[in-house]
């Protein structure tokens, strides 16, 4: 149903037709574009014209989908996200102060959290208003959702695509489904896409007010994460593709909130946090694991490589693309680590197909979509294999450089508008059985932290990310390196996916008790080490497949005194 949208909203646009024939006509004239007078008038009514139906379905859709998940229990990096945001109410100043354990010694929150705290402020409004629940929180989260959505909206105009499609491609993508926890990449990538869309339009119609607001915007997705400063980089480029030396003041202008909060580091703890980030090497995985973990999660998450299969007009290309990514598949399934890993061989496999693709359209738009292009390669170089560890939630950024990409340019025939339809289809029925899928996994570590507190005792824990919440809710202390539980006490340890890492100077002191099991019906796995969605270890692909369902296993040990 998707394909069958209102031509207005698309390539052919009456707005984008005026601006591409203004634009051509300028360009003939040979006068630089910065000396010209605006097409004020074209881009203001790109910016204001309603938005079409389709993509008013779209986001009705998306915050329904989101909606499902609402009382998700918090999982993963949710747990750093609040512990920051209590510590702002109790001062706001000192965002990242204090103490926190999240690699098995307890540290300086600083010297933990590699990302700065706005989410972490903008939820500590809410606990303020409706306290710290899941529901309450997941609901602050959708207004990101809607950020991203008007963002592609914004983008598809000014890119004279059709933002039906656009939006669907993007909003109803796996990646997106599979995110509705308290995490920073949908919130930075919504800051990016729309301070961008924003910034673009300011550009072309030469209004400084649009301009502001889209580099202020735009810098802000550095302070959600770190790797939100590479919008602000696109946004020169940007300047500099369209020749507007003059409009480099308000790139610098996107700077702003990255330079307030690194004063404000320098003033509270005398160093920069991004550069101290920078200089951690305990969290760097070999570039191996980050390469194939790029790959596996560009095949993995989205769908689109079917879609760019489809969409493609060179059949050259597509022999080519197979061609490399059966290579690649092969070599993958055939390496020492992961011999007969099939699910990883053929993400990746997926993964290369797409690249491959991708870098061909990259060279056929190297004029007209020169920025898009960029966009793209500098998230899938820079981001995703220059990240320290692979992840596929780290590629969301590439996502609407891409969805604009590959949205077709000249009307498709009846087999192929099908095909895309099944596509899309396929696509939103995987993502929301995969988001189904984690918050199982996620209720796993609620249920099990209620459990082993209630029947078992258990007295404290090993371990982070969603179980560790949820253990300290029921009143568990954490077991940290430097700071051993006494004699007596009941330690629960998870063995498959509550990163937990026993201090080996406890190890001779524990005695086994017991094990407790607890599992789901999930079948799609989601957490590392067997999955790559949130943190690919060895190039895991972003799910794997369970025939068994989701089982986590807890050992349960008694801490004998230490002998002398």
């Amino acid at each position: 149903m998707f394909l069958r949208v209102n031509p207005d909203e698309g390539l052919q646009s009456a707005g984008g037709r005026i601006l591409h024939q203004e634009a051509g006509k300028r360009i003939a004239s040979g006068i630089p574009m910065d000396r010209q007078e605006p097409i004020d008038n074209t881009a203001q009514r790109m910016l204001v014209r309603p938005v079409s139906t389709g993509a008013w379905w779209v986001l009705v859709v998306a915050l329904g989908i989101q909606v499902a998940f609402i009382a998700k229990p918090f999982h993963v990096d949710d747990t750093v996200v609040l512990h920051i945001a209590r510590q702002i109410l109790v001062n706001p100043l000192h965002p990242l102060s204090g103490e926190l354990d999240w690699d098995g010694t307890v540290k300086p929150t600083f010297h933990v959290t590699t990302n700065p705290p706005l989410l972490s402020y903008y939820l500590a409004l809410w606990m303020l208003a409706g306290g710290e629940r899941e529901w309450v929180m997941h609901t602050a989260m959708l207004v990101w959702q809607v950020l991203l959505w008007w963002g592609v909206v914004l983008l598809a105009r000014r890119f004279q695509a059709n933002e039906t499609l656009a939006t669907a491609l993007v909003m109803l993508n796996p990646a997106v489904i599979v995110s509705p926890n308290l995490m920073r990449d949908v919130p930075m990538v919504a800051l990016w896409t729309l301070g961008t869309a924003l910034f673009l339009l300011g550009s072309d119609a030469a209004n400084g007010r649009r301009m502001g607001w889209g580099a202020l915007v735009t810098g802000c997705a550095s302070l959600m994460k770190y790797s939100g400063l590479g919008a602000v980089v696109l946004l020169g480029v940007y300047v500099l593709l369209q020749r507007r030396l003059r409009q480099l003041w308000w790139v610098l202008l996107a700077l702003l909130p990255f330079a307030l909060w690194c004063i404000q580091n320098l003033m509270v703890h005398g160093q920069m946090h991004f550069w101290a980030t920078m200089q951690r090497k305990d969290i760097v995985t070999p570039f191996s694991d980050r390469l194939w973990g790029t790959l596996a999660g560009l095949g993995g998450v989205w769908l689109l490589w079917l879609w760019a299969g489809v969409v493609c007009r060179r059949r050259a290309a597509v022999c080519l693309a197979v061609v490399v990514a059966l290579a690649a598949g092969w070599w993958r399934w055939r390496g020492a680590e992961s011999a007969g890993d099939v699910e990883s061989a053929f993400w990746i496999a997926a993964g290369v197909f797409l690249l491959v693709l991708t870098l061909w359209r990259m060279w056929e738009v190297r004029h007209e979509l020169a920025f898009l292009a960029l966009w793209a390669a500098w998230v899938l170089f820079a981001i995703g294999i220059g990240a320290p560890f692979g992840a596929a939630r780290h590629l969301l950024p590439a996502l609407p450089p891409l969805v604009l990409m590959w949205l077709p340019r000249e009307p498709l025939r009846q087999g192929k508008r099908l095909a895309l339809s099944a596509v899309m289809a396929a696509q939103v029925a995987f993502g929301i059985y995969a988001g189904w899928c984690d918050t199982q996994i996620a209720e796993v570590y609620r249920q099990a932290a209620r459990l082993l507190s209630a029947q078992h005792d258990a007295q404290a824990f090993v371990g982070h990310w969603g179980w560790m919440y949820y253990a300290q809710k029921e009143g568990m202390r954490q077991v940290s390196a430097n700071r051993l539980p006494p004699p007596g006490t009941l330690v629960a340890i998870p063995t498959v996916g509550g990163d937990a890492a026993v201090p080996p100077s406890l190890v001779p002191r524990l005695l086994y008790q017991e094990s407790v099991k607890v599992t789901a019906p999930a079948r799609l796995a989601t957490l590392p080490p067997k999955a790559g969605f949130y943190a690919s270890l060895r190039g895991a692909p972003p799910f794997r497949w369970l025939t068994d369902g989701y089982r986590e296993q807890f050992d349960l040990f008694l801490v004998e005194a230490e002998q002398r």
